[in-house]
């Protein structure tokens, strides 16, 4: 369907970056992304990459 403009395969990730959701927010299907939910989402993909503990106020509170 769609090529590279050296006429290869797209990379899908780049396509998706570069062309596709920037096509999805100005018509309107997305939203702008903001640097507040950039920021939001790579702190919560630390925590989570990091695992689940018990160390939130439900442990606090049992000690």
């Amino acid at each position: 369907m769609f090529t590279a403009p050296e006429g290869g395969a797209l990379v899908r990730n780049n396509f998706n970056v570069q062309a596709w959701k920037p096509a999805l927010v100005a018509a309107g299907v997305l939203p702008l992304p903001s640097s507040e939910s950039r920021t939001r989402k790579a702190v919560d993909g630390m925590y989570r990459a990091a695992g689940e503990g018990n160390d939130g106020p439900q442990a606090a509170q049992a000690a």
